[in-house]
């Protein structure tokens, strides 16, 4: 059997820290189109087919969204704006306060 994580987290920087619990359909989206963004890969999509080359599956791109509801489902999903002059583990330390439980 196996074990899905039970919160997501979409993390932002900004001038502030705020928390705001978000719709699993608007956390997809907003994740879909960040992955477009990924500086640390270049293009995800050059490395998501050429992981998934031998994959028997005819349009691959079109799974995503659907592997992100499944994997999703029955999660809390949350936006939170952090500001980076607050350092690492301040942020942490708030995010645990209102989150982890």
């Amino acid at each position: 059997m196996l074990a899905y994580p039970n919160i997501f987290i979409l993390p932002l920087f900004g001038n502030q820290f705020w928390i705001k619990e978000i719709p699993s359909n608007r956390f997809i989206d907003r994740i879909l189109n960040l992955n477009q963004l990924t500086a640390e890969l270049g293009n995800y999509n050059e490395y998501y087919s050429l992981f998934s080359l031998l994959r028997l599956d005819t349009n691959i791109f079109s799974k995503r969204k659907e592997t992100l509801e499944m994997l999703l489902k029955g999660a809390i999903c949350y936006e939170i704006c952090m500001c980076k002059s607050d350092g690492i583990y301040n942020n942490i330390s708030k995010l645990k306060e209102l989150v982890i439980k």
